[in-house]
Formats: C-alpha cells, structure tokens, sequence
C-alpha cells in the first residue's frame, strides 16, 4: 500500500494497532470483532458496495470520538450493516481492503436512515506491500448456501478431501464428498465443471492441497447453467504463485471379502501462459457377492430356492489430461481429454431347488468384460478485465465401447451334485457402442441496474448401437439363434436454451429465477426383429430461488423446481440377459423420463442450524418390476409405474467445538410418502410409508502438533419401500484414523454394516419384492465390513495454481452412457 494510505483506513483495518479497545468474541463459529466504550444513542444502517453496486462483505465501519476509534462493525454477506453510535461522534470512517476508504462527517450519517456507500477501487493498492492481520468470516450465509473460507481451516496443510471433514454441511463418505441432505454434488473448479466421478475424483481431490483452495462454496439449490444438479460444489482457487511442476503420488489398499488396490499419480506443470494437469489412476478390483433368494410363485403355489457365489477380478485406469493456454488477461483456450479402461472377468455358480418337483439345477456362468472410453473437449473463454461479462463456447466428442461375452451352462443334478443331464447351454455377446457429440455456447455477467445474468444454448446428438447376438448349443456345438438376438439402434437429439437471473432488490430480498426449454427427439429401431419406435417432446424446466434476510447469518429460502430424469441407454435396450435358470433381464424401449416437481421451505437459524420443509411430486417413476413369465422363469425389466407425494421435514446442524479442534455435521429427516401407480401385468403399487434417517459426521483433530486426526461416520435409515421392493433398516459406521508427516500421509479406516432383522441387527441383507404374481426374498452376506489404508505423497513445487475446468456441453448425456459388466 503506498503513502496515500490514510490513518482513517488503518484505524478501520488495521484493529490490531489498538488491542486495548477491542475484544473478539468467538460466536456461532465464526470470529466477530465489537468495539465498544461509550454509551449509544442511535442506530445507523446502511450498504456498501464497490462503484458497480457488488455487496462488499469485508468492508469495517468504524466511528471516531476524537482521534480513536471506539465502535467498529463489520457488514454481513449482503453488504449491509448497523452501527449504534453517541452524540460524541467526529466521523464514520469506511474502509476495505483494496478501496479507497471514506470519511463521512455527522451530518451525513446522524439522523439519516438506510446509507448507501460506494468506495472506489485504490489504484496503488499493492498485495505485496501490505501485511492483512485483520480477522474476517470464516463462513458466510449466501441465498443458496454457504462460503467457507479455507485459510481458517485447521486441515488447511492437509489435502483438499481431508479439509472438507471440517466444512459446514459437508461430509465425505466412501472416499467422495458429500452434502449433508443432498449426496455427492457436482464438482466445479474456478467455475469450471471437473468431469471426474467415483475414484477419479477421489484421486483428483486427494492430490489438490487444501492450502490452494481459497473457498468453498455449497449451493444446494442450482440454476439452469448447472443442468439438473441436485447440489453444487465451487472450489475456488488462489491465484499461481511461482511456475514450475508439482506431483502428487495416492494410494489404497482394502479388504472387503478380498485384497483390493488402487494407485494414482498426478502431475501440474505451469510455465508461462500454460497451465496443465495430468493424472494416472490404476486400480485392481475383485468381487464376491454371495446371495440366497428364497421366491414364492403365487399363481403356480410353489416355491423355488436358489443360492449363488458370484466372482470376479479386473483391471481398470484411467487417463485425465487438462491444459489451458492464458493467451491474454481475457483469451483462454482450453483442452481436455480423457481416456479409460476398465476390463472385468467374472464367474457366477449356484444351485436352483424347485420344491414342488425337487429338481435340482446347477448353474455357472463365465464372463469377461471390457469397457473402453474416451472424451474431448476444446473451450474458448473470454472474461473481460473489469469482471462484468464473459463468453464460453466448446465442442465435446465421447466415446464408449463396452463388450461382454458370457457363456451360461446350467444341468441338471442329484443332490450329491452329480450331473444327470444338460438343462440349458447358451452364449450370449452384448456390446454396445455409443458416440456423443455435443456444443455449448455461453454468455454472462452484470447488466447496469445490478442483474446477474447468464444466457445460453446447448445441444447434444448420441447415437448408441448394439449388435446382441444369442447362441444355442445344439449337436457338440453353438447354433446363431436369429429369433433371440438384437440389432438394436437408438438415436437422441436434445437441444435446449437456458437463461438465468439473479438480483438483490434490497438489503434483505433476493431472488434467481431460471429455466431451461429442451426438445427431445427419440428414434430407435430393432433391425433383426423389425421393430420401431420413436418419441418426441418439448418441456419448460423452470426453477425459482427467493431469500430473505432475517439478519446476519438468518434467513429464509424458497426453492421451486421442475426437470427430468431420462433412462440409461442401457434401460432402454430390450436385449435378454440371462441371470441364472430362474430370472433374466430385459430392457424397455418405451420408457418414458421421470418428471420431477420440487419445492423447498428452508429457514437458516444461523450458520450452525438450519430447518427444512420439503415436498417432491415424481411422475412416471421408474421402477425395475419382475414378473413370472411360465415355467418358473422370472422376468426383470424397468417400466414407469406411476407417481409417488413425498414431504419430508429436516434438521442440518454444524457445530465446533474445543476450539474448533472438532466439528460436528449432522442431517435428521423425518418424511412420509404415497404411492399411486400400477402395471398392467403385475397390479397395483399403492401405499403409504414412513421413514426417517440420520447421518451425523464427527471429525476431531486429536493431537495438533502431530497432525492426527480422527474420523467417525453414523448412519441410520429406517425400513424402506421403494416400488415393489421392501428393505429393512440398517445402521452403519465409519472410523477413520489419519496423520501426515511433512510430504506423506497415511491413514487406516473400517466401515461396519449392519441390519435390523427379526429384532437383531446381523450382518445379512435382506430385502423383499412382492407383487400380485410372487414373493422374493433376497439375502445377501458379506459385503458389510471393509477396512483399508491410504497413503499419500506429494512432491515438487509447492505453489502451482491448478487448471480450471469447463461446464461440458455433454454433461448430463454422459450419465446416462452406462452398462452392466454383470
């Protein structure tokens, strides 16, 4: 800061010069400053923002009696502020780091209601010149969430998913980050959307240091440029500091029933105008699901029990490389690409009892799998030096190829297991191929009267094929069974426009309203089997925001919403699968998107408590529906079975404690729901449920100096019933004991599972389909203990600015590109 820095400016940031007068008190876990030795008289309120009218939230109204400060106030998120002052006031002097302060003399401020402050920028104002020592909000309240600060954080030396166990609301659960009520959110970084999910994003995630990180930020009402997500998660992070290339080594090692590893290893290289990542992930995964089902045939009167030991071992990796070229302070252009490969072989045997007849069926099944894709996008970004618009354009490119090829052998046998005869030999291939192509084009910023806007298009073209063929086993040989296999094509067109709005209409009234119009285009067709269809359709997916502001840290939020939620690829192929002697599966071309109508009551008491009030209307919901299709063999496939009211009640807590050593989150919910729905074949779907769950997150940094940490997970959900099926309750926990040493860190974990059943909690779990033409029980053992070990390194230059990401044209289609490697 040069000379022109006045006294009235340090006397408002710089509080440390005079300790005497003040006192911080430690309130609702965040650090507020209050000054305070002479008696008021009135109340002066008022906002302060920057020339453009952006609320400054760290701006310090300080009052001076004479030459010293003796009452300095901070303003909220919003910018606004209330300041009690004397008759002995000299002046009120405003002041923020960065701005020019102002001095306002009594006859500006004393009798006036509703201040309005503008500062301008400093033109001197140097970061390298002046030492920031004033305390500033550790946690912010925003309209649809909240900002955390990272430098406050106690884990801020850790990694960046070590440090989210100590942000409000947030938890991380299975290696992945969590919002408390809404699940794992979207991932963006500088507001750029990171396309890594499940141990991609974990690896991502554990090689970015918490140090970097400047906020975090928890929406968890999102407009339409984020495309459907339930919740968001903005890393925002410093700006680079020196150039130069920084790795970062991850691994794990657990066991579930067996040995499974995983290893990663990222590179950052800045020089210049580049910015670049590159990260390696290799994992090796192996399988065991041991099942019993235990099904009543209701038309037929008798029942079928069959048992399975199903197997499998793979390889899988992935390769993620992201590069940005600054060709100016306002020209960027960026690449991603990715690359992917997961193979999977697996067996699966068992043995079917029909026990109205004792005949005896065993069965195996071999599989070997794999999957290869592929992604590319290339982004141009334009951002203007005074921060009021920006321009995104990109095209995106995505490759999937999955193959699978099973061969099923089932005999008949005694019951030492002695083959009598063959009962059924089959092989079946099932590939499926799908190419994305998709563009975005995206304008945004700050109109004159203080609107926050955001106006796009986007547009995704995917054509997926398979070529399913089936063969017999006839004559010491496999037959090609035509009338079984399927060439089947589906081709979608999606184009849509969105829009956003977002304005503060006074010091406490904010709304955002959004909305997304789509035209969907559906064609498909069997070329084997002749078959056809197509389907086509345009809808309107508003969503509405309004915040009130009760006071500092106090408010309440309405959120309204409406979107879709569109079957896999992999749902809508009517392909056979064969499961064991007595179920398949199959998929449904017809399959229509759920639809979805949300709203959202949510009142913050403060940043450590808040209450919500929910009611969500789902149509056409998707349900995976089985039915007795003759001989005992049992047919699964996904069908929409009607619509279901759900209104849940809620509680969101954070709580520090020892200092902030601890910290506490927590979700209760309470809810009750209707179903109203039926399927021709099968019956009605209607019934009434309630239900009610808790998850609290205890993260505790036990010894300081060391850097050891400790880590506790509880969950609770009450019995459930979702579509036919009924599950029962469960309770689980995760214990986590970390530390780091300089550069390496090392933790140990166990996670424990278990089940209410018959009044015992056990280790099995059970749950029950039933519909008008049978009853499954199905029970599956050891899956509900794992323990594990991580570690971590990381090496190199220690000040590397990371690459921002882009909000992909073909976020949502990739979702949905999935297959089933079982």
């Amino acid at each position: 800061m040069k000379k022109e820095l006045t006294i009235p400016f340090l006397l408002g940031c710089g509080l440390f010069i005079f300790p005497p007068i003040y006192a911080s008190i430690l309130q609702d876990g965040i650090e507020n400053t209050t000054i305070s030795v002479t008696q008021s008289v009135e109340k002066i309120k008022g906002k302060v923002t920057d020339k453009d009218g952006k609320p400054l939230s760290q701006a310090i109204i300080a009052e001076t009696v004479n030459q010293y400060s003796n009452n300095i106030v901070q303003c909220d998120s919003t910018g606004h502020f209330e300041i009690t002052v004397n008759d002995q006031s000299t002046a009120l002097v405003i002041s923020a780091i960065g701005y020019l302060p102002k001095e306002l003399a009594p006859s500006e401020f004393k009798g006036k209601e509703n201040l309005s402050i503008a500062l301008e920028l400093n033109p001197d104002f140097t970061i390298e010149e002046i030492e920031v020592s004033a305390k500033r909000q550790t946690i912010v309240t925003t309209p649809t969430g909240l900002v955390y600060s990272m430098n406050d954080s106690p884990l801020k030396n850790s990694d960046a998913l070590e440090a989210f166990k100590f942000v409000p609301m947030m938890m991380v659960k299975d290696e992945l980050p969590s919002i408390v009520g809404r699940g794992v959110p979207v991932v963006y970084v500088n507001n750029r959307k990171l396309n890594f999910s499940g141990q991609s994003l974990t690896a991502y995630l554990r090689s970015l240091p918490a140090q970097n990180i400047e906020t975090v930020e928890i929406i968890r009402n999102p407009g339409a440029r984020y495309e459907g997500a339930e919740s968001v998660l903005l890393i925002k992070l410093k700006k680079r500091e020196d150039e130069g290339v920084k790795g970062f080594l991850n691994g794990k090692v657990w066991k579930i029933h067996d040995v499974e590893e995983n290893l990663s290893v990222s590179l950052d290289y800045t020089k210049n105008k580049w910015n670049s990542f590159l990260n390696v992930f290799l994992g090796d995964a192996r399988g065991y699901y041991d099942s019993r089902n235990e099904t009543q045939y209701l038309t037929e009167e008798y029942t079928v029990n069959r048992t399975e030991l199903d197997k499998s071992k793979g390889k899988y990796g992935n390769v993620n490389f992201m590069g940005v070229y600054q060709f100016s302070d306002v020209h960027s252009l960026g690449f991603n690409a990715n690359a992917s490969l997961n193979d999977n072989d697996g067996s699966r045997d068992g043995m079917t009892i029909y026990n109205h007849t004792n005949q005896r069926i065993s069965s195996l099944s071999d599989r070997e799998g794999t999957v290869w894709g592929a992604t590319a996008n290339l982004n141009y970004q334009y951002h203007s030096k005074d921060g009021k618009k920006y321009f995104i354009a990109d095209v995106d490119y995505l490759y999937n190829d999955y193959k699978q090829y099973v061969i099923n052998e089932m005999n008949n046998v005694d019951e030492q297991g002695n083959i009598q005869s063959l009962y059924l030999k089959e092989r079946q291939n099932v590939p499926q191929r799908s190419d994305i192509y998709s563009a975005k084009l995206e304008y945004g910023g700050k109109s004159e009267n203080n609107f926050d806007y955001d106006f796009g298009a986007d547009a995704y073209y995917s054509h997926i094929r398979t070529d399913n063929q089936y063969w017999d086993w006839a004559e010491n040989d496999f037959a090609f069974d035509n009338e079984n296999s399927s060439d089947f094509k589906i081709k979608e067109f999606t184009p849509a426009l969105f829009f956003d709005l977002s304005k503060w209409w006074s010091e406490k009234f904010y709304t955002s309203l959004a909305a997304r119009f789509e035209y969907t285009k559906y064609e498909g067709k069997e070329y084997r089997q002749g078959g056809a269809f197509d389907n086509d359709f345009f809808r309107v997916l508003p969503k509405l925001n309004m915040y009130y502001s009760l006071g500092q840290n106090r408010g309440l939020t309405y959120t309204l919403s409406y979107r879709l939620s569109r079957p896999s690829f992999y749902d809508l192929n009517p392909f056979v699968r064969r499961i064991s002697p007595t179920e398949y599966s199959v998929g449904n071309p017809y399959l229509q998107p759920v639809k979805i109508f949300f709203t959202e009551l949510n009142y913050t008491m403060s940043n450590n408590l808040a209450f919500y009030l929910q009611y969500q209307l789902m149509d056409d919901m998707q349900n995976i529906v089985q039915k007795n299709v003759g001989d005992g063999v049992i047919e699964s496939k996904p069908e929409n079975v009607g619509q279901r009211d759900y209104i849940g009640f809620g509680i969101i807590g954070y709580l520090p404690y020892l200092n902030k050593r601890g910290v506490l989150n927590m979700n209760a919910n309470y809810a009750w729901l209707k179903m109203d729905g039926e399927t021709a074949e099968v019956g009605g779907l209607n019934y009434t449920r309630h239900l009610a769950s808790a998850t609290i997150s205890n993260s505790f940094l036990l010894f300081p100096k060391q850097n050891i940490r400790f880590n506790l997970i509880g969950d609770f959900h009450s019995k459930e019933k979702n579509g036919y099926t009924t599950r029962p309750a469960s309770i689980a926990g995760n214990v986590e004991l970390s530390t780091s040493i300089k550069d390496f860190s090392i933790a140990i974990y166990s996670q424990l599972t278990g089940y209410f059943y018959d009044g015992k909690i056990i280790g099995i779990a059970k749950s029950t389909m039933e519909n008008s033409l049978l009853v499954d029980n199905y029970f599956l053992k050891g899956q509900n203990f794992q323990i594990g070990l991580r570690f971590s390194y990381n090496f190199g230059n220690k000040k590397v600015k990371k690459v921002r990401q882009r909000n992909t044209s073909n976020s949502e289609i990739r979702e949905r590109v999935n297959v089933n490697p079982n």
